[in-house]
């Protein structure tokens, strides 16, 4: 079910205009050292919440989100930015995450 989430998502991904220039990075449960230095130079992250009921999945019930990564000695977590989304569209969803990579969307936290 989880993969069937990502795989859609991983389509309108692929297939959004807005999502031009953006690198979708999946991280690996069996890591390497070419993984953590992938990780470790994202500036964003993206978290999945899936909402499965009854042994189904429930796609407009599940959410995305997404959070810049601030490095530094003086990051303010006041200024982080995010944003967030069902996923009844995976199209859509992928949109509003590659605007906001881009810098054209989302808000900074409170």
């Amino acid at each position: 079910m989880v993969h069937e989430l990502e795989k859609d998502f991983t389509s309108g991904f692929q297939e959004n205009p807005a999502c031009s220039n953006v690198k979708l990075f999946r991280w690996k449960i069996h890591k390497d050292e070419t993984t953590d230095a992938k990780f470790l130079a994202a500036n964003w992250s993206i978290q999945f919440n899936i909402s499965v009921q009854n042994g189904e999945l429930f796609e407009a019930d599940s959410q995305w989100q997404i959070t810049d990564m601030p490095r530094g000695d003086n990051v303010r977590f006041d200024h982080i930015k995010y944003a967030d989304g069902d996923m009844k569209n995976p199209y859509e969803a992928a949109g509003r995450v590659c605007r906001m990579v881009k810098g054209e969307g989302g808000r900074s936290a409170e």
